[in-house]
């Protein structure tokens, strides 16, 4: 009996020192560490301003509605929510992905609302290690298999204009 708990003890050491001592997890894109207490920055890229603000304030509004519902508390962290005016158009999306990509605490993305943004916005995001899910990209371009390796972490939750309805 007391080999069998010498046994157990010995490797229940083993397991939790393996645990305790591991490397830090790594990924080619990168990882992010968020200690206690800090929060779990998410960004946006929307259009805010202009005549197609609408659909940004819209979107907006939804992941502050998203945050309120899970009291701003997601596995023990609040969340941080900022982000970019994309101007629903290329020089907008560019600028502000290139202003997100530039800060190493985002975890995730949410955006772009316009097409035009995402093409050239995208790529710049993930290049930076930054996954981002739009809500109401419709371009077939930007899921097409032939995209390219920089749109690999980008995602959308509307469909494709070659399968809308007729």
């Amino acid at each position: 009996m007391k080999r069998s708990l010498f046994l157990f003890v010995t490797v229940f050491m083993f397991m939790a020192a393996s645990i305790v001592f591991a490397a830090p997890p790594t990924d080619p894109i990168g990882v992010v560490t968020i200690k206690p207490g800090e929060p779990i920055h998410i960004a946006y890229w929307f259009v805010t301003a202009g005549p197609d603000s609408t659909l940004g304030i819209d979107t907006k509004r939804g992941i502050e509605i998203a945050i309120d519902d899970i009291k701003n508390n997601l596995l023990g962290h609040k969340i941080k929510l900022d982000g970019q005016d994309s101007g629903c158009n290329a020089e907008g999306g560019q600028a502000a992905a290139t202003k997100l990509a530039s800060d190493p605490t985002i975890v995730a993305a949410v955006g772009s609302n316009c097409s035009s943004e995402a093409k050239p916005g995208a790529p710049i995001l993930w290049n930076a290690g930054i996954s981002t899910v739009s809500p109401s990209n419709t371009a077939p371009y930007l899921t097409d298999p032939k995209r390219g390796s920089g749109y690999d972490g980008y995602l959308r939750t509307a469909h494709n204009t070659r399968f809308r309805a007729q």
